[in-house]
């Protein structure tokens, strides 16, 4: 009889320890799981008038301050960002700005002048961004100063295509960048400068 108990208190033991082992690994890949945040299903408008920056700003706020990896996802189609700032620090050094769409500027001369930045990402570490199409609406830009007229403002810096300032390990691969005479100061690989 005691072997009989014996057997089963084991048997029973190797159960219960084999469902632990499943809940503990069930709850560690849960609370490692990344967020993804879709703009469009956070009512971001895909179309050149409304500004989704509000939308953008909320959803940057929320994969800032996550502990959790985070994915802000912008869908197949045209969204319009006025000009838009992403502050850190932030808690979280896995954000992903994954894009589908495009992202475009204002084609607004006035729009364009207000800003020293249309897009800009401040004290951040851990940020990628990939895919889809980021439009600054650069030939409208280029246009009007082709026109004579002056359309920087007076403490304008250098019109770089990408200014990368007290960053490290950044790369900029497979892009192609057009500003006139200068370029991004980065790691060169598939990118292509005029």
């Amino acid at each position: 009889m005691n072997t009989c108990i014996i057997k089963f208190s084991f048997s029973l033991l190797v159960i219960l320890h084999v469902f632990l082992s499943l809940l503990l690994l069930f709850f560690n890949h849960a609370s490692t799981a990344e967020l993804t945040f879709n703009i469009v299903t956070l009512r971001a408008k895909p179309n050149e008038k409304t500004d989704a920056l509000p939308v953008l700003q909320t959803t940057w706020a929320k994969a800032c301050d996550s502990s959790k990896p985070a994915i802000i996802y912008v869908p197949e189609d045209i969204f319009f960002v006025r000009s838009a700032r992403f502050n850190g620090p932030c808690k979280n050094n896995a954000i992903t700005v994954l894009i589908d769409g495009t992202l475009v500027a204002s084609s607004d001369i006035q729009v364009l002048a207000e800003s020293s930045s249309w897009i800009l990402f401040n004290h951040i570490n851990g940020l990628s961004i990939t895919g889809g199409l980021i439009d600054g609406q650069g030939t409208t830009l280029w246009n009007y100063k082709h026109s004579g007229k002056s359309c920087s403002m007076g403490d304008s810096p250098n019109s770089d295509g990408i200014h990368v300032q007290q960053s490290s390990d950044v790369t900029i691969l497979n892009s192609n960048i057009k500003n006139g005479d200068d370029w991004s100061p980065s790691v060169q690989r598939h990118l292509t400068c005029g």
